[in-house]
């Protein structure tokens, strides 16, 4: 029965399968190295909260101040469904850090200054939406995390998240700072 798998047109099926599985890993890492690479960089500021992935190591989630939205900065009316597709516009602060300028459910035009980001909403109240941008978890080295994992403690600490952004919306998370000030490069591979 074995031997039956691999020979004849089994074998050439598991060898495309395994190709066509190859090929989307591939591109996965590709497109994060190409966002790495070449997208806008953004400052966000974020609160994290540390908790660790038994198969992935160490890691920050996220909690970024842009996640919850007030429903007046939603162009398409307010209404919008759990799990949908949404735009968001996002311009620099005064304080260094992005914030959002608009959200749509509809794909919004790139302008002069400010980056769009693909996000889905998580959640709705009558006075806000909570969104997630797929940037809300932070992987880093078991002796590098554990160090921030101790700065993270200390609440005045003003953490911020250093984000490359794609022309087409999906962001990637390329470093940290802490009090202004660069504290970690996400390595490429």
């Amino acid at each position: 029965m074995i031997s039956r798998l691999f020979s004849g047109p089994y074998a050439l099926r598991a060898f495309i399968v395994a190709v066509l599985l190859s090929a989307a890993l591939g591109w996965t890492v590709w497109d994060q190295v190409q966002i790495i690479r070449h997208g806008t960089e953004i400052v966000l500021k974020t609160r994290p909260v540390d908790p660790r992935s038994l198969f992935r190591g160490h890691y920050a989630r996220l909690n970024y101040d842009i996640s919850r939205i007030a429903r007046t900065k939603i162009s398409s009316g307010g209404k919008l469904k759990r799990r949908a597709r949404v735009f968001v516009r996002l311009k620099p602060g005064e304080d260094g850090f992005w914030q959002v300028t608009e959200v749509s459910s509809a794909r919004l035009t790139p302008a002069e200054g400010s980056v769009i980001l693909n996000a889905t909403v998580r959640s709705v109240s009558r006075k806000q939406v909570w969104l997630r941008y797929g940037i809300e978890r932070y992987f880093a080295p078991k002796q590098k995390a554990l160090g921030l994992e101790k700065k993270f403690r200390d609440r005045k600490i003003e953490v911020g998240v250093i984000v490359r952004v794609a022309k087409y919306g999906a962001a990637a998370i390329s470093g940290l700072q802490l009090e202004g000030k660069k504290v970690y490069d996400e390595p490429l591979f």
